[in-house]
């Protein structure tokens, strides 16, 4: 795997960043801390920014509430240089030496700021390889990729930069295609401050009721007692594949796990260039089952770009042949990009997540740059 920006020298300098973390080790360069080890409860996967983040979450929410702990790349890599594909890199590498840790255990998984993409992509790759994820968890950050969970969201009521509502954005429209259901929080203060350990109890309660909330989203559907029985019979049983693939289609479920965070299945590429900024028509897989109110959910990734262009939601319409297409607008800058896209349902979130989440295509845009 290319690795880019996430070098073994990176990693040596966040195991430098995280060597006075109280806990079991693990993983590679010790980068994993685990506290809180003999708690009953479910465990938290979490990635930090700040070297006293993790002692300060660790001890506020107490002993019996079991703790792993990471830490992003911030100051690693200097601002501006790194990539969602830094991310998604790092991502990887967290997740496969959290696996073998989890297990078949359940598991809530969040971040807070610049470390909440990392800990976003780590939930997906443990829900592709089969994890119990139950819920996801954000603090101060808005933008995500789509998920199968729970997501609570919490936002500081003085924090200009991030919150959202102070910035006169609504993201709800976005949140509800996102997520099964969000969870909205305002806590008092500003950012960067959420964490300390004189500030930290509003958001640890925060965090509590979080993890004290049913799941929702694929967990839930397989909850239900007919549901839960008809898939276990089809994962354990000699049935047809195809047959056993049909029925999964028809419930939204997962099938086999998938390793790794990079979607896997490369789709059709877009077959000429486009022209930063102008409009194209994208085919969707023939496998896309469209109901009424369903929409699409576009999202870029680049090798190059930090500051990705925002998620596009389009109306598929039906071509002649019968298939789906969407209309979306190219990013502003030249290059390579890949290009994914989520068949979404606002208030009930992604409807094809894991296929959706495994393939991509890749659109080259050329021309001049558009100005920002």
């Amino acid at each position: 795997m290319d690795r880019g920006n996430v070098s073994d020298q990176k990693l040596k300098l966040i195991a430098n960043y995280v060597a006075h973390w109280r806990g079991r080790k693990t993983g590679r360069f010790n980068l994993i801390t685990i506290a809180n080890e003999s708690g009953t409860k479910p465990p938290l996967v979490w990635v930090f920014n700040a070297s006293h983040e993790f002692p300060s979450m660790a001890a506020e929410l107490g002993p019996d509430q079991p703790l792993i702990g990471m830490r992003s790349l911030l100051h690693i890599i200097r601002t501006g240089d790194g990539s969602i594909w830094d991310t998604r890199t790092l991502a990887d590498i967290y997740a496969a030496d959290l696996l073998p840790v989890l297990g078949s255990e359940k598991v809530y998984v969040g971040g807070n700021c610049a470390a909440t993409p990392v800990a976003a992509e780590i939930a997906r790759i443990l829900i592709l390889n089969g994890c119990k994820v139950q819920g996801f968890i954000g603090l101060e950050w808005s933008v995500l990729p789509p998920l199968p969970v729970r997501c609570t969201l919490v936002f500081g009521a003085e924090s200009e930069k991030y919150n959202p509502f102070l910035r006169n954005i609504d993201p709800w429209p976005l949140w509800r295609r996102l997520f099964p259901d969000v969870v909205c929080e305002t806590i008092p203060g500003e950012h960067g401050t959420f964490l300390d350990p004189d500030v930290i109890p509003p958001f640890a309660g925060h965090v509590r009721s979080a993890l004290s909330l049913p799941p929702a989203g694929l967990h839930e559907l397989r909850a239900k007692t007919k549901i839960g029985r008809l898939l276990k019979s089809v994962q354990t049983s000699k049935w047809p594949s195809i047959l056993a693939d049909r029925i999964r289609l028809a419930l939204r479920l997962p099938s086999a796990p998938h390793n790794g965070s990079r979607p896997e299945t490369r789709s059709e590429d877009l077959p000429k260039p486009v022209r930063p900024g102008t409009r194209f028509s994208l085919r969707l897989e023939p496998s896309a089952k469209v109901r009424p109110g369903d929409d699409v959910l576009a999202l870029w990734d680049s090798r190059v770009f930090r500051n990705l262009p925002a998620h596009q939601t389009a109306i598929p319409t039906r071509r002649p042949d019968g298939s789906w297409q969407v209309e979306l607008i190219a990013p502003s800058a030249p290059g390579v990009w890949t290009l994914q896209t989520f068949l979404c349902h606002a208030g009930r979130g992604p409807q094809n997540w894991t296929n959706d989440t495994t393939r991509y295509c890749q659109v080259t845009v050329e021309g001049p740059a558009l100005a920002l």
